[in-house]
């Protein structure tokens, strides 16, 4: 019976990995270069890349003179290796913008430069009497597993019409030819048909999305602007979840908690996250934010905001989502409530002393996660000097080294003492609060002390 109740887990376990993942797809259609930051857990992504149309030809003056049409766009695909939390570039390209003579060619679409790259058209040509009509992208100079060209845009006829511009490439197949006047069509998925020729006198047709080229003009007129290219990313994001979330607790009012995120390596794989909670009472608040970094999967933490208020507070994770430019998110609902216990911090005594030549001159400590470096030097003006803000910080179980020199005066040698608070009860007289007594005199002395198994978290 237990052999087969184990296989029926498994079985169990495997039906619902196949179902964690949810295809996500993002367009990119403004021109220039864009970001895209890899949510944790993808790890390949399908990009697909539709270069800019060239421009027509243009004419700038009354004499009979033509424009070629402007060629269409390239298409390119394919899969591509990315790795999580890092940030990709990719390129939409702009088409080519007519003008009065040969315009501009449609800029080539690209991800991360190189990995996926579609070209753009090239421009027809302008201000001479019959125009010729721009190439389309090539497939051979593009990047990918999929390739397609743009459609050729077609030569003007001197004092007769200005040329058609080519259809920009799509998934299916490569763009249309034009011919004469008749723009080349786009092809089916994505790739614009061109811009029409024309035989009246005036500027050309621009080319339709994404990539057609741009008609000729005819007599006095600029040529039709290509179309812009566009860029889209497809990728599984993974079900973000959590096994346990854990708060450090107690803390001082005026601190935060820190927060530690368990879950599965599948539920949470390497990555930078945004995690959203909620606080009870007495700190209420919804919907905050907080970055963090999971190095190793399945593991991380995050600190909460300020807790100005003593009482119990209960957090509440909400939602898991993962890079800035993407949409991989998960809402939390399970494993996802600890509570914090927030107090006053204590009141220690006055510090009280006799002469004011007796001062300690440096202190420093080595060992600890975050070190003291106290090296300043010199007797403070009032005789103590307050440091509260400079802190080491050590795991329970951790051994700390210390240095101390003393000032330079008539009385060069002192005896030290170190305490600290372990339990935090605004004292230093219970058992092992005293950590360091030198016993003897002298103007420089260096220890140890070893934080407690059982010393409360800091703040």
């Amino acid at each position: 019976m237990k052999k087969i109740l184990s296989i029926l887990l498994i079985c169990l376990t495997f039906g619902f990995s196949n179902s964690v993942f949810a295809q996500t797809v993002l367009t990119f259609t403004t021109t220039g270069t864009n970001t895209w930051v890899c949510p944790a857990g993808v790890t390949t992504v399908t990009v697909q890349c539709w270069g800019g149309g060239g421009s027509g030809g243009g004419t700038p003056n009354s004499n009979n003179l033509s424009g070629g049409g402007g060629g269409g766009g390239a298409y390119a695909s394919g899969a591509v290796t990315v790795v999580p939390g890092t940030s990709y570039n990719l390129v939409v390209g702009a088409g080519g913008t007519g003008n009065g003579a040969t315009g501009g060619a449609g800029v080539a679409s690209t991800f991360n430069t190189t990995s996926i790259v579609a070209v753009g058209g090239d421009a027809g040509t302008g201000n001479v009497g019959t125009g010729v009509g721009g190439s389309g992208g090539a497939a051979a100079s593009c990047t990918g597993t999929v390739t397609r060209s743009g459609g050729n845009g077609a030569n003007g006829v001197n004092n007769t019409s200005g040329g058609g511009g080519g259809g920009g490439a799509g998934t299916t197949g490569g763009g249309g030819n034009a011919t004469g006047t008749t723009a080349g069509t786009g092809t089916t998925v994505g790739g614009g048909n061109g811009g029409a020729g024309i035989t009246a006198n005036g500027a050309g047709n621009a080319g339709v999305t994404c990539g057609g080229g741009g008609g000729g003009s005819k007599k006095n007129g600029n040529g039709g602007n290509g179309a812009r290219g566009q860029v889209i990313l497809s990728f599984n994001c993974p079900t973000y979840s959590l096994t346990s979330t854990a708060a450090s607790t107690p803390i001082f009012t005026g601190s935060g908690s820190t927060i530690t995120l368990t879950s599965s390596a599948a539920g949470m794989p390497v990555g930078v996250y945004t995690v959203t909670y909620n606080l009870s009472a007495p700190n209420a608040a919804t919907g905050l934010t907080s970055t963090f970094t999971v190095s190793t999967a399945g593991s991380g933490t995050f600190t909460t905001s300020n807790l100005a208020n003593a009482g119990t507070t209960t957090i509440t994770i909400t939602n898991l989502s993962s890079s800035t430019t993407t949409a991989c998110n998960s809402t939390i609902s399970t494993n996802n409530t600890s509570s914090i216990v927030s107090v006053a911090p204590p009141t220690y005594c006055t510090n009280t002393g006799g002469a004011a030549g007796y001062y300690i001159n440096s202190f420093s400590t080595t060992g600890g996660t975050t070190n003291i470096s106290n090296t300043s030097g010199g007797l403070s003006a009032s005789g103590y000097g307050n440091f509260t803000g400079q802190s080491a910080s050590a795991m329970q179980g951790t051994t700390i080294t210390f240095s101390i020199t003393t000032g330079s005066s008539s009385f060069s040698t002192y005896g030290f003492g170190i305490w600290i608070d372990w339990n935090q009860d605004g004292d230093f007289s219970d058992a092992g609060e005293a950590v360091y007594n030198s016993g003897a005199y002298s103007n420089t002395t260096t220890g140890t002390f070893t934080v407690p198994l059982t010393a409360l978290s800091g703040s």
